[in-house]
């Protein structure tokens, strides 16, 4: 067996054995994380929340789409070989969700030093309002930043009657 075959044989185990729990766990903390933060209001009433709830949901589909293909690829059923729309959503969903989540947990983290700040002008920065609008921007950001990958990912013919999706 050649080095290239069995790296590619550990990374598909690794994918189905540590993806799995991954996506059970992952389903499971981030459905009550949404819970969680939805449970008093229908909308957040402090600015970390809705940042918690933003990388929630983000974290969530991120899961979802490109986690449970790529758990999919390593059992040997590439879906995103044949289908276009989901070859292009699993990289381009993966790529903006993951990092709407990083930026809103980042955002989460800098609102909690501007509430806890010894000067008023930091903790009066630090508004609903200005939540939302900053995590509209991140998302909005975000996804045109990924317009590249929907652009340029495509299904490309391999090997002999083998398609890739890149």
């Amino acid at each position: 067996m050649s080095s290239v075959a069995s790296l590619t044989l550990i990374s598909q185990q690794f994918t189905i054995y540590f993806g799995i729990p991954v996506f059970f766990f992952g389903l499971i903390g981030n459905c009550l994380n949404i819970l969680m933060f939805l449970s008093k209001n229908l909308f957040p009433s402090s600015p970390c929340q809705l940042y918690f709830l933003t990388a929630s949901i983000s974290s969530l589909i991120a899961i979802i789409i490109p986690l449970s293909l790529r758990i999919l690829i390593g059992l040997q059923y590439d879906l995103t070989k044949t289908n276009l729309f989901l070859c292009k959503s699993r990289q381009y969903l993966g790529h903006v969700s993951i990092l709407t989540s990083l930026t809103c947990v980042s955002l989460a983290t800098i609102d909690r030093y501007l509430i806890s700040c010894r000067e008023v002008r930091f903790r009066q920065m630090s508004k609903i309002s200005t939540a939302r609008i900053l995590c509209i921007l991140t998302i909005v950001f975000w996804s045109l930043h990924g317009l590249p990958i929907v652009i340029m990912v495509n299904i490309y013919p391999a090997a002999a009657n083998q398609t890739v999706c890149v």
